[in-house]
């Protein structure tokens, strides 16, 4: 009888014990769901406030743009289930996973019904920035399906700026930015240029996908920086972005979710019934060398194009200023149409209404400048050490130090590393000159030092010189432009076109021989 009460009790004791752990484990399970419903309405916001910045900057695009909160749709939308849409995802074929969870499958309504209006804006938008995004993405082997990543990083919007101060399509803070060689200053912001940008995001993504050899991890880094990713790793004990979720940071738990929405809603737009919006962007454009200091109204009104469309296409220019110069050509897109009458009136577009477009700017700040003269220094604080005899060490501003590494006080930690960006010191000697590391030493004569990893400064005699100006005859190869011959040779396409009486840009035959000086 005694151990049958004992028995009896012990059953008791365990079902009350099962039950706690249950309720324990349902109370878990509840706050688990609240946390990522606000994740999904952070980021719902996030996006409201990505579409009304394109809205406001791109409403030249389409005569029937409307504001987001009218974007309705009344036409057919087919509704698939999650078994669908988990068979659709695992169709894909995609080298980075699409996973199908209660969590993305928020993030795939989001774009696939609830934005699908400006989604089919978008769709229409990706037609020309695509490209540029498969071709840096192919250049380096990484997956083609990356191309989205913009689309949930700045909408299509080479100038969105975040909140904390990212900018552009691929939003880089100025410090990864720089770090990645996008060059900053007060006139030009790579960040914003489609081709350069799309180039140094490639690089930084194929880093971080060699650091966690997981792309849902370095998906996450992209958002939040690698060592946030790590110290989740370590605080988990997981390895998997899933496995990591409710450690990281509240607005890199939706990006993972939210490219996966992204993507599938892309890939499958026909399926979704979301047309592509035609909008009133050029099908065809090339790129030309700038010469002169040249403001876009000048090209606007010489040229008679629309001034919002030579801004669409070259947003990298603050100031709607090229700051070029004849040792510092800058490149400038222009609808292939428009080409050869910017090569014919070139001259002309440089002098016309040039006292006053140029009158805020004294001619000795822009004459012989180049704003590309610059080079990071990685400084580690030492004890004793403040921001401000830094910044008066090398000659720059506390603020510009605060921005350059993303700080929020102008509290210093010793042994932290900083990026200090300086004025590159030219060299004196007149014949000392700068080459690619990709020259041969066997091809360069009393070679004195290498300065970094990417050029060698070496000593020409003044026959060598002269050799350097002899004329070079270059024979056109499979997949070779006009554009990709000119910054090989880093020669305008208006003086290829001058010099082999090229009257079409289009005109070019492989085995063609071209004279480029």
């Amino acid at each position: 009888m005694k151990n049958k009460k004992v028995i009896i009790i012990l059953l008791i004791i365990s079902c009350l014990i099962l039950k706690l752990i249950g309720q324990e484990e349902d109370t878990t399970l509840q706050i688990y769901k609240l946390e990522i419903e606000k994740d999904f309405e952070e980021y719902s916001k996030y996006v409201d406030s990505l579409i009304l910045d394109w809205y406001n900057q791109y409403n030249f695009f389409s005569s029937d743009l409307t504001q987001p909160e009218q974007d309705t749709d009344s036409s057919y939308i087919p509704y698939f289930s999650d078994d669908i849409i988990k068979f659709q995802l695992d169709k894909m074929n995609s080298y980075i996973e699409m996973t199908f969870n209660n969590i993305t499958k928020n993030y795939i309504y989001l774009y696939a019904y609830k934005k699908r209006k400006f989604v089919s804006y978008l769709l229409g938008l990706s037609e020309y920035y695509f490209p540029y995004f498969e071709e840096a993405l192919d250049r380096y082997g990484l997956p083609l399906e990356l191309k989205y990543l913009p689309i949930i990083e700045s909408a299509l919007n080479p100038r969105a700026v975040s909140r904390a101060k990212a900018v552009g399509l691929w939003q880089f803070i100025l410090s990864t930015g720089k770090l990645c060689g996008l060059k900053v200053n007060s006139f030009v912001d790579e960040r914003m240029d489609p081709i350069k940008s799309s180039d140094a995001a490639a690089r930084y993504l194929r880093d971080l996908y060699n650091i966690f050899n997981d792309w849902h991890l370095a998906l996450a880094a992209y958002n939040c920086g690698p060592l946030n990713v790590q110290k989740a790793i370590r605080r988990s004990g997981k390895t998997t972005f899933w496995g990591i979720y409710r450690y990281l940071p509240r607005e890199t738990r939706g990006y993972v979710p939210a490219f996966i929405g992204a993507a599938y809603t892309f890939h499958y737009y026909n399926e979704l019934k979301i047309t592509p919006k035609k909008l009133m962007i050029p099908q065809k454009v090339d790129t030309i060398f700038v010469k002169k200091w040249t403001h876009f109204k000048q090209i606007s009104e010489v040229l008679n194009i629309r001034y919002e469309l030579i801004k669409f296409l070259n947003p990298q220019y603050k100031k709607d200023i090229i700051p070029a110069s004849n040792d510092n050509k800058l490149p400038l897109i222009l609808p292939i149409e428009n080409i050869m009458s910017f090569i014919a009136l070139e001259d002309s577009i440089y002098k016309y209404k040039d006292s006053l477009f140029f009158a805020s700017i004294k001619p000795s700040s822009y004459s012989n400048y180049s704003f590309f003269d610059e080079e990071a220094i990685i400084h580690r604080v030492k004890k004793g050490e403040t921001i401000y005899s830094i910044a008066k060490r090398y000659g720059v501003k506390v603020s510009d130090i605060r921005e350059w590494n993303n700080l929020k006080s102008n509290y210093l930690k010793p042994n932290k590393r900083i990026v200090i960006y300086v004025m590159k010191k030219k060299p004196e000697n007149k014949f000392i000159s700068t080459v690619n590391s990709d020259t041969t030493l066997t091809s360069v004569k009393d070679t004195i030092h290498v300065i970094d990893t990417t050029s060698i400064v070496i000593r020409k005699n003044i026959n060598e010189s002269k050799k350097s100006e002899e004329r070079i005859i270059y024979t056109v190869k499979k997949g070779d432009t006009l554009y990709s011959i000119s910054s090989k040779f880093n020669v305008s396409i208006s003086e290829l076109c001058e010099k082999n009486n090229i009257k079409s840009i289009n005109k070019i035959k492989v085995g063609q021989k071209l004279i480029i000086r």
